[in-house]
């Protein structure tokens, strides 16, 4: 008979990932409801938190630089790091080379 209690006992609710993650990013937001759309982002909290999971919570930038200067830094370092097209990416190395040597 325990057994039988134990089996239809109500079970806690599994948490996702993909719940974690939406509420990690909602938190970020203004927090107004949108109705089916997303709530909004400002802009640089967007571009910090790009930062924070490609580049990670350790990255930083050692030159005394303001804002948009870092945000370029961002930028370039997420794409260098994350370039999706190996080809257009050798292709874009081979003209980098041949411009060093002019």
């Amino acid at each position: 008979m325990n057994f039988l209690k134990n089996f239809f006992k109500e079970k806690p609710a599994k948490i996702t990932r993909s719940e974690i993650i939406y509420d990690h990013i909602f938190s970020l937001t203004s927090g107004e409801d949108c109705g089916l759309c997303s709530p909004p982002m400002k802009a640089q909290v967007a571009l910090d938190e790009l930062r924070r999971y490609f580049l990670g919570d350790s990255w930083y930038v050692s030159m005394p630089e303001n804002t948009e200067q870092v945000n370029t830094e961002i930028v370039f370092d997420i794409e260098r790091l994350y370039s999706g097209d190996k080809k257009s990416f050798d292709k874009l190395k081979s003209n980098y080379i041949r411009l060093e040597k002019i």
